[in-house]
């Protein structure tokens, strides 16, 4: 395998649609939740604490082997001061934001 590119030509070609959408937009949901935790300089566990859920629950997620519901999305980026973008139109359905850069990108 030689670039990124190849391996998602794979992992696609393994996959029906469906399932690839789901896959990545459960990556992409990963990935937010990973930079803000620790953007602010947060464990699993204090993420866990402050939103209510299990570590076990944040380290499923974090690790892509679940799409969180909308109610457990919503705890966490209460607890990381985050919003929800939801827009169907654009590559990234879902992207977690921190409000703090919501708020820069306003001023």
């Amino acid at each position: 395998m030689k670039n990124w590119d190849e391996f998602d030509q794979i992992v696609k070609s393994s996959m029906s649609e469906e399932e690839y959408e789901r896959h990545i937009l459960i990556s992409k949901i990963s990935a937010d939740l990973i930079r803000l935790r620790l953007e602010q300089n947060m464990t699993q566990t204090d993420l866990a604490e402050k939103s209510g859920l299990k570590q076990s629950a944040i380290a499923r997620l974090e690790s892509e082997e679940v799409l969180p519901k909308l109610s457990t999305l919503l705890k966490l980026t209460k607890a990381l001061d985050a919003n929800i973008n939801l827009n169907p139109n654009q590559e990234s359905i879902i992207k977690i934001e921190s409000n703090k850069m919501i708020n820069n990108k306003a001023d």
